[in-house]
């Protein structure tokens, strides 16, 4: 559960780091499983996409829960963004208004989360957890990550292509077990909510003082190698210009590649993705 939207790739760089990448389910908008070739890759590292039209998203998240909870011996990681967007005036001002019409504070550094989606995935495996998915319990805690920035704040992904990079990124880490939250999906939305006051809090103290840091946390810092990041930057350009340079040039390759994605257009728009064929492969 997190702020900021672009947090998620930091988060994707501290999980390469420290191991569990490929553990990580990410909750995105339905929209983009329907971009060829990037939404592939996400079908097949099962993340899960949803229309926010929740009849149809409640349905759809209870069979991934107990999908992912009935692969025995396979942990994973499941990355909600409660907030939905970016921090900017426009989404604001929208949370602004909500907080008027709902009668709640307004917020000067977070914005109002959607909590419904969260709270039933967190509620249905914290329930997954004591009475075990397949015949034995599910270890399940929850991360609670709060990011501030120093130096430029990167707003959205055109914000980070453009080069608008922080100087440095904290991330504070709450974890809290099965334990520690409530059972049922009303009980963890208001855990939810509770949680964002939270972080309003912190955010302030962070922006405000002059500390370098969150206060009253134990700091662990990482500092990435500019020969790394030179390394990788070289690999991904090389590969990215040769596939693509040998998909309009070479007949295999192109067939290969037609192929492909008529299948997995296909398997997309009439099987539910990827992730629905191995939904109904766990009989769900």
């Amino acid at each position: 559960v997190s702020t900021q939207s672009t947090w998620g790739m930091w988060y994707w760089i501290i999980l390469a780091r420290h191991g569990g990448l490929g553990q990580i389910k990410i909750v995105l908008k339905h929209n983009l499983k329907l971009v060829p070739g990037f939404s592939w890759a996400m079908q097949f590292a099962f993340f899960l996409f949803i229309s926010r039209k929740w009849e149809a998203d409640e349905k759809l998240l209870s069979r991934q829960m107990r999908t992912l909870c009935r692969i025995t011996g396979y942990p994973f990681k499941i990355l909600f963004f409660p907030e939905g967007t970016d921090f900017c005036a426009k989404s604001k001002a929208a949370s602004d208004r909500f907080a008027d019409r709902e009668k709640l504070p307004r917020y000067s550094y977070v914005l109002h989360p959607r909590t419904r989606g969260a709270a039933f995935c967190i509620s249905s495996l914290a329930q997954l957890s004591a009475i075990g998915g397949s015949g034995e319990g599910v270890p399940f805690v929850v991360q609670d990550a709060t990011v501030g920035y120093r130096g430029p704040i990167p707003s959205g992904w055109d914000g980070l292509f453009r080069g608008v990079f922080p100087d440095e990124i904290h991330i504070l880490a709450e974890r809290f077990t099965a334990s520690e939250l409530p059972l049922e999906q009303d009980g963890v939305e208001k855990w939810c909510l509770e949680r964002w006051v939270v972080k309003e809090e912190r955010l302030k103290e962070f922006y405000e003082s002059s500390s370098g840091g969150f206060l009253n946390t134990n700091m662990v810092s990482h500092r990435t190698s500019g020969v790394k990041m030179a390394l990788a930057m070289v690999y991904w350009t090389v590969y990215t210009s040769t596939v693509t340079f040998l998909i309009f040039t070479s007949l295999p390759m192109f067939i290969w590649f037609v192929v492909y994605s008529v299948a997995l257009l296909s398997i997309t728009r009439w099987a539910g993705g990827l992730e629905g064929l191995e939904m109904k492969a766990h009989g769900l």
